[in-house]
C-alpha cells in the first residue's frame, strides 16, 4: 500500500478511536492528572532513553499506551507505548506534536497489574513530568527526568 494511502487509513482509524473513546467517557489527553495510586512507576527519576516499569493496582482498567506531560502543561509532550502494545518488541514513543489534531490511538485494554515497560524519549528535556495511563479514569505518577 502506498505511504500516502497508509497514512490516510491510519488517520481515519485514529479518528474513529477518538470518537469511540469520547463516547465511552475516556479522557485521552488534556484533562487533569490524577495521582490516586492506581499507577506506580519503578523509579521516580529516570534519564532520557532509560526504560522504566509501570505497574497498576489489581483490576485497574488501563491500556498499553501512556502520556508524558511536562508539569504545568495540559497537553502531553509524548505518547509512550509499552512493549506489550500490539506485540511490539521494544517500547516506543511518539512526539505529541507529530500526531494530527483530533487523532487518537487504538490500544489493548488490560486489567493485569503489569509491569508495562516504557522508554523515556531521548529528546525529552530535563524536568518534572507526569506519566499518565490512558484509561477510563486517568491515573498518573510523578517522574523527574534528568541526565
Amino acid at each position: 500500500m502506498p505511504r500516502g494511502r497508509r497514512l490516510g487509513v491510519l488517520v481515519l482509524v485514529l479518528g474513529v478511536v477518538v470518537i469511540a473513546a469520547a463516547l465511552a467517557g475516556w479522557r485521552l489527553w488534556g484533562g487533569r492528572s490524577e495521582y490516586d495510586g492506581n499507577l506506580m512507576i519503578s523509579s521516580a527519576r529516570a534519564a532520557p532513553g532509560e526504560t522504566v516499569e509501570l505497574t497498576f493496582v489489581a483490576g485497574y482498567d488501563h491500556t498499553s499506551m501512556f502520556m508524558l506531560y511536562r508539569m504545568g502543561s495540559s497537553k502531553p509532550s509524548y505518547f509512550l507505548y509499552s512493549a506489550s502494545d500490539r506485540g511490539r518488541a521494544e517500547p516506543s514513543w511518539t512526539r505529541a506534536e507529530d500526531v494530527p489534531e483530533g487523532a487518537g490511538f487504538s490500544a489493548i485494554g488490560r486489567t493485569d497489574p503489569g509491569p508495562e515497560r516504557v522508554v523515556i524519549p531521548p529528546p525529552v528535556a530535563d524536568g518534572e513530568y507526569s506519566v499518565c495511563a490512558v484509561a477510563k479514569v486517568m491515573s498518573c505518577a510523578l517522574l523527574t527526568v534528568g541526565r
